[in-house]
């Protein structure tokens, strides 16, 4: 049986889109695009198109946005 894929991050959209777009950095500007709906860390982080650097910024971002805890409390 397949394990079920369930994200653990639910990052704020338009806070990545914000972010995007004042950044000059364009591995940051690209991984704040792909990583704006619901991932887990370790897809993050086994993402090699990304510096160590940039994926563990996100990831910390994310983690302490209430983002997700207030849309999935809205279900």
């Amino acid at each position: 049986m397949a394990k079920e894929y369930i994200p653990t991050i639910w990052p704020n959209p338009r806070h990545h889109h914000e972010l995007a777009a004042n950044t000059s950095n364009d591995e940051m500007k690209a991984a704040l695009y792909d990583y704006q709906y619901p991932y887990t860390p370790e897809e993050l982080m086994r993402d090699p198109n990304y510096s160590d650097t940039v994926k563990l910024q996100i990831l910390a971002m994310d983690s302490v946005s209430d983002y997700g805890q207030r849309w999935r409390s809205r279900s």
